[in-house]
């Protein structure tokens, strides 16, 4: 388990490091750039666990397109690829059902549950548990995905600006 662990890692970094240093080739796409960082975006979101490089892409293609748009498109992509934490904890709810935990989970989940939601998406927290647990609570799949989305939004904004300064400082 370790080894298989430890190989994902690699391959991640590895992976980080070749967009960093074939950017030239990534950001010769365009505008097409868009609909990528969509796909990474939602990509990296519906992986569980052990996430892709799919910022390190964003980074490289701040410093080409408008970072608000990569912000949006980046924010909406992510927030459908969280869709998948939420429909395992919705699925595996049966599971979790009858618990201590659940029932503690499900009146934390009543109160303010989209300000969690909120919190762990815009900072970098593990958000997958917060996706499995909403499912499993069955919170509101529309609150969820708009609360992720405005989240998600912020901070693909914030890491595409934040890398457009960093990195066109090297070219």
């Amino acid at each position: 388990m370790i080894f298989g662990f430890l190989g994902v890692v690699t391959l991640s970094v590895s992976l980080a490091y070749a967009v960093m240093q074939f950017r030239d080739l990534f950001t010769g796409i365009g505008s097409w750039g868009y609909a990528a960082i969509f796909l990474v975006e939602a990509g990296n979101s519906a992986v569980i666990l052990v996430h892709t490089p799919g910022h390190a892409y964003t980074a490289v293609m701040a410093t080409v397109l408008n970072q608000p748009l990569i912000g949006i498109v980046g924010g909406i992509g992510a927030a459908l690829g969280e869709m998948v934490g939420y429909t395992l904890g919705a699925t595996g709810r049966h599971l979790l059902e009858g618990g201590r935990l659940y029932s503690r989970f499900n009146t934390l989940a009543e109160r303010r549950f989209g300000i969690a939601i909120f919190a762990f998406t815009a900072f970098q927290l593990p958000f997958d548990i917060a996706g499995i647990w909403a499912g499993a609570v069955r919170y509101s799949a529309w609150k969820f995905f708009l609360t992720v989305a405005v989240g998600k939004t912020l901070k693909i904004t914030l890491i595409s600006l934040a890398d457009y300064d960093g990195l066109s400082a090297f070219g």
